[in-house]
């Protein structure tokens, strides 16, 4: 199985743990990534996590997320193609960079986001 982690579920275990449902998510991003570390899941990227991340404020956050980059299997690079569908979703549905964010990891068949699973 390949799953693809967006930068919400890389942050996830960051947020206030005594929220129910924030605390579950967390448990279940630990249990995937768990899951990367022990090849039972192929962990895929993408130049827009990579993006996302370098251009996030808090460095030991940036630093622990960063190292996830290395156990990638696949990292979906950004092309006009992917650029393109991104613009015209935008236009469709008059959204920002998250759609360019969910574009890029599409390409893989099957992905995890905080977002929507992909099949």
């Amino acid at each position: 199985m390949q799953i693809y982690l967006d930068m919400c579920c890389f942050n996830r275990p960051y947020d206030d743990q005594t929220q129910a449902r924030i605390h579950l998510e967390t448990g279940a991003k630990l249990l995937l990534q768990q899951k990367v570390k022990d090849a039972e899941c192929d962990l895929i990227g993408s130049s827009v996590l990579d993006f996302e991340c370098k251009n996030n404020p808090f460095e030991e956050r940036r630093h622990a997320i960063l190292q996830w980059r290395w156990l990638a299997k696949t990292v979906v690079m950004t092309n006009q193609e992917i650029i393109a569908q991104a613009k015209h979703l935008k236009r469709m549905a008059s959204v920002n960079l998250m759609l360019f964010m969910l574009r890029a990891p599409c390409r893989v068949k099957l992905m995890y986001s905080s977002q929507q699973m992909i099949a």
